[in-house]
Parts: structure tokens; sequence; C-alpha cells
């Protein structure tokens, strides 16, 4: 009925299509992406376009970010002389930098919003070859700015396009001042979406980091400080800042914004404080998490792997947790093609409705997703252990220090080949003669499953656990010279190694000087699960008796994580919970990629000092010794009855009630 009304009345065409091109706008600074948006917009603006030619489709190409923060940061007035004989004349004006140099436009042509007008005037007269007085008197003829500054800014901006046509340097300057201006000549808008750019702060280029550096520090983007920043904790994404720089520019109070983002800015620790705070800035505006829609396994962008989720937020409004969290899932056998309507995704999705809260009391810290009632449950044993987690040994070239052993000769020196297949960098293979002093058992993270850990290789240890620095050439020469020797074939490329430039003063420290490695690491028993993972599977590890090395710990490698011990039933007892439903839930909803299994993730599980009076302490460490025993046998249905009474057993001694375990275990099942 509304077509037909349409078709029957030209004013109301006409005036629906100037609704449109006032309200629909879209920035974006890939020229293919606005071309194809442009192209859309067309073809949806249909017959309506003959109303209302000739028409500029709102889809500019420009930074929607810096353009505004330019302008707000770098307005600036010029003193102009009109004439020989005229007063000077203060004229503020916007600047947009370019490698060609700064482009100079007067303010007035923005607020008398003849941009669009001044723009096309300058294209026409450069194509004509205009003279620049020639230009001025068509300008003032069509284009009233009410100052003779602006007019003589504007000729010095023709000048600047002319010079750049001559030399070659031409056919976009006009239409470049023309998109890269729009943002700030936009009001705000009811509603935004978007599909912000994911790009780490570190792979900016330099200039636009300098230039928006203050913007992110206004936002309190920059959470963190110091060490914890060096270390990868303050890694900030790109669609954090251009988030809130949206919701800040272009929407007006208690409008909503919904992009599509990385889960890393909801479950990160350290990197997402900052956005996670919901405020644009100390004093400035509240925004309301509405709605998450979580999309990871969808991967809805074709050819990347990746943590997609839909945020929808209000202006406005502080948020109140917990929020509404939607968890699609593919049916098995589903497919969803980029080209499938919301419709018909659906038909091949599942979703299920879950609630998310950051962790703890702190209003920053990531979120945990799952069903209410676990939900509930698990922000009560949110707490940092008693116990400290640490990462394996980090050597930067595997294929040097991760060695087997080919022989025992009668003086007690090993031959052994180093694993040169192992890594992205190459090196020779090599069979050297080595004393076994330094040499331990490795159990890489593929070795490590659910109550069973086996060493697989051996690893070279040129680091002192006490002072955790490589050894001194004159002690590797006299006391162990065979490991010299060999280490010394590698010279080149162990000086190369990113981390040892990183670390190391290679003045000063020794060329195969490793990271990570402490005493902890020789503990006699030890915690270990890998990293990367989201379920957390644990297996108690023991100094063993080892054939070539005698009796010696088994250590790990830097993307395993694991809690040292010196009693056996204590690092049970640890293992059992470890195991349980429960802190799967937790590793699962509070990190994500890369952030699986992490040491970090002992700041989120409370896990008490073993006590051997505690009877469900003791109940646990026997659980725990069963069950490696019976994965030894391959008995997986007594297993599988022993991690119920671990998981009963836990609960209890965290007073988890028996419907909230349920929960716990149902959200489980549905995340992973």
């Amino acid at each position: 009925m509304q077509e037909n009304l349409l078709d029957r009345d030209p004013q109301k065409r006409k005036k629906c299509a100037e609704k449109i091109l006032q309200n629909i706008v879209g920035f974006d600074l890939n020229p293919l992406a606005v071309i194809a948006a442009r192209t859309n917009y067309l073809l949806v603006f249909g017959e309506l376009i003959r109303d209302v030619r000739p028409i500029e489709i709102p889809v500019y190409i420009c930074d929607s970010i810096l353009t505004p923060v330019l302008q707000k940061q770098a307005q600036g007035k010029q003193l102009i002389q009109a004439s020989l004989f005229d007063e000077e004349e203060t004229v503020d004006y916007f600047y947009l930098p370019t490698t060609a140099g700064d482009f100079i436009m007067p303010k007035a042509v923005l607020d008398k919003k003849a941009l669009e007008k001044v723009t096309n005037i300058i294209e026409e007269c450069i194509s004509s070859t205009y003279k620049s007085e020639e230009f001025i008197s068509r300008i003032k003829m069509e284009v009233d700015l009410s100052s003779e500054g602006a007019y003589r800014l504007l000729e010095e901006l023709y000048i600047k396009i002319f010079e750049l046509n001559e030399k070659g340097k031409n056919g976009i300057w006009a239409r470049l001042l023309k998109n890269s201006f729009a943002p700030v000549l936009q009001k705000p808008f009811d509603l935004i979406a978007g599909n912000p750019p994911w790009v780490n702060w570190e792979s900016l280029a330099q200039e636009w980091r300098d230039l928006s550096k203050q913007l992110w520090l206004n936002y309190g983007l920059f959470s963190l400080k110091g060490h914890a920043a060096r270390l990868g904790g303050g890694k900030k994404d790109l669609s954090m800042l251009f988030t809130y720089a949206c919701t800040d520019f272009y929407l007006k109070p208690k409008g909503q914004l919904g992009f599509v983002i990385t889960q890393t800015l909801l479950k990160s620790k350290g990197a997402g404080d900052g956005f996670r705070r919901f405020q644009l800035g100390e004093k400035g505006a509240y925004l309301r998490v509405k709605h998450v829609d979580d999309m990871s396994e969808l991967q809805p962008f074709e050819g990347a792997t990746n943590q997609t989720a839909i945020l929808v937020l209000q202006r406005d409004f502080p948020t109140k947790y917990p929020v509404g969290y939607s968890l699609w899932r593919k049916i098995p056998g589903g497919k969803i093609s980029l080209e499938s309507s919301l419709t018909d995704a659906s038909k091949q999705a599942s979703v299920k409705q879950l609630s998310a809260a950051p962790v703890g009391s702190n209003p920053t810290a990531p979120w945990l997703t799952a069903r209410p009632h676990a939900l509930r449950a698990l922000q009560n044993i949110i707490e940092k252990s008693d116990y400290k987690a640490w990462a394996g040994a980090c050597t930067w070239l595997n294929s040097v220090y991760w060695v087997k052993i080919l022989e025992k000769r009668p003086d007690g020196l090993l031959i052994v080949e180093n694993l040169d297949d192992v890594g992205k960098i190459e090196v020779p293979t090599v069979q050297s003669a080595i004393e076994p002093d330094l040499l331990y058992p490795l159990i890489r993270g593929r070795d490590i499953s659910r109550w069973k850990a086996t060493p697989s290789i051996y690893i070279l240890l040129t680091q002192d656990p006490e002072t955790r620095t490589g050894w001194p050439e004159s002690r590797m020469k006299t006391k162990w010279p065979y490991t010299y020797n060999y280490l010394s074939k590698f010279e080149k490329e162990l000086r190369n190694r990113s981390g040892y430039k990183k670390f190391f003063n290679p003045q000063k420290d020794s060329f195969w000087s490793m990271y990570n490695v402490g005493s902890y690491l020789l503990a006699p028993y030890k915690v270990m699960w890998r990293q990367m993972i989201s379920k957390i599977n644990t297996s108690v590890t023991e100094t063993m008796e080892d054939d070539n090395l005698g009796l010696k710990p088994s250590v790990t490698q830097h993307v395993v994580s694991f809690v040292p011990f010196e009693i056996l039933e204590e690092a049970h007892y640890f293992s059992a919970l470890m195991n349980t439903s429960i802190v799967s839930l937790i590793s699962t909803t509070c990190f994500t990629g890369k952030g699986f299994g992490t040491p970090g993730l002992m700041d989120y599980v409370k896990v008490h000092k073993f006590q051997n009076e505690n009877q469900l302490h003791k109940k646990l460490s026997q659980l725990s010794q069963e069950a490696h025993s019976l994965t030894k046998k391959n008995d997986i249905g007594t297993i599988t009855e022993i991690e119920k009474a671990i998981d009963l057993t836990a609960a209890e001694l965290w007073e988890i009630e028996k419907k909230e375990l349920e929960a716990i275990q149902r959200s489980l099942k549905e995340l992973q």
C-alpha cells in the first residue's frame, strides 16, 4: 500500500528520498568497500532517484575517527589581509593533512553546508583551467560566505590544487576534501551499525598512533601501565577506540550502536579492562550493553578464523549485569554461506540464551558467560588461588634445545641429535656428545592429557635456575665443555633469536640464555595443563628414574602451565580440583584463544592450600590418585565415575548446590 501511495504522489516520493539521503549515511576508509556500499545504496534506492537527481550517494571514503579528532584538536585561526588597504580579518579554518601537504578549508564553508558545492566548483574550474581570480569570482557569485578572508583562504586552496594538477598529481583532491570532511558535517544519528577494523595498536602506523593516542587516554582505554603493559597486557585493538569514538562523535543521546567486534574485548584480561568500563572517559556518557551475540562458531568472515561477537550498546545509560548473551551454534550438518539471509542462517543454527557478568566484583574484569544458576555459583568461587602457576621453559629456538638421545657412551657422555624439524627457523642437524647434567626429560603440550603426562624427548636447560640467568661462559667451558661445543655450533642462530635480543644483553648474557627457567621448574612434583585449550585437563608429574639420566624431574615448554609441589598428596588434591567441570567453565568463559589455560587462570580459581586434616582435601587427593592409576590401565568407565565424584566433592568444598552444579555442567557442554 505504501509503495502505491508513493507512486501516486511525487511530492511524497521526493520527501521520502530526501529523508533517506539525509539519514542513511556511511563512512569507510577502504575504497572498495565504499564503491560496494554506494552500489548497494543505489540499487536499494531504486526509482526514487528520479525525484532527486542529481544526487551524491552519502557513503564517504574518510577516516571517521581522526577527522573529527583533528578538527577538534587542530582547528585554527589565521590572520588574512584581503587586499593592501583592507584590515586584517581572523578566519577560522579546518585542515586536512596529506602527503601533498596540509589543505586548509575555511570553517565558513562547512558552517554554510556548502562543502559539496565548493568542491564541485573547484573540480570544474580545475578541469577548465580557470585562473584563481576567475575561480573566486565564480565562488562569490554562487556561495555566500560573508567573509572576504574565507574567500582568500579558498583562493589559496584552489591555487594549491591547481599547482598539483599542473604537476600531474591531479584527479582526486577536491573529491578527497569532500569525502574527508564528511564526518564533521553530520548530525548525530539514532542508530549506528558497523564492523570496525580489528587491528592491534602495535600494527598501526606510527603517525596514526601519535595522532590518536590522546583519544585513547581520554576514553580510559589505556588501562595498564609499566611492566604489565610491556609484557603484552596492554595490547589494544583499534576496534576498542572505534566503538567509543563512534558512540561519542556520531550517536544521539540515548541512541543505539551495534558493532561486530572481537570477543577479546569482553574476555581478555588486562587489554580489555578499559573497554569494559563502558563510559566515555571519567566523566563522560555511560554506555549500556543491551545484548551480545556470540557467533564464534559460525565463522562469518570468509577465510578468517576469529572470535566474532555482535555488541549492542545504548548511550547515556550505565550497564547493569547480568546482560543477555546469545550463543550461536551450527546444528549438525548445518551449512551457512556468506550469502545466507538471517532467516536461512537461523535455520542452520541453534541459539542458547545465556547471561554474562564480570568475574568477581571488579566491573572491568573479563566476563563470565553461563546459565544464570551457573553464573551465580561461579561468582562465589572467583578468587585468587593460594597457588601460583608458571609457564614452562621458553627457548625461542626449540630445534637447538630439544634433542633425542641416540646413545649412552661408557664414559657417561650422551650422543644426542637436535630436533631440526621443530619450529619455523631452519637449523642444521647435528649429532654431538654432551654431558648429561643439563639434560632433562621434556613433556611437550601434546604429551599431556587428562590424568596422564609422559615425556617424549629431552631438553637442554642452559639457564642457572637460582640466578635465572644463562650459565656463565667460563662455567660452561670448564664444567660442561662438550655441551659448550654443541651450543657453539649454533651461536649465530642463538644470538639472532627474537627473545634473546629483547630480554638479554648480548654484551653480558651468554648466547644460550633462556627464559622461564627457575627453581620452580625443577620441583619434584608438578601439575601440568596445556594452554590455548578451553577445557582444563591436568596431570601430576613425578620425579622418575630415566635410563639415560638417572633420577630427574620432567620439565615442560612455554605453552604449558604448571604448579610446582614438594608433596605428592598436595599435588593430587590440586589436580583433582583443576580437572572439575567448574574450573573448566571458568576457563572457557573468562578467556579466549591464546588466553586459555595461561598461568593467569589462577587469579580466578579459589583453591586454598592443602590441609591434611581436611577430609574433603584428602578425598580429592585420593580420587586424583585413583584416576591417574586407572588412566594407565585405560579403564574409561571407572574414570568417568571418579570424575563425577570429584565434581560432587569439589561442589561440597566450594558450597555449590546440586542444581547449580548441574547448571555448570550443562553450560560447559553448551560452550564447548
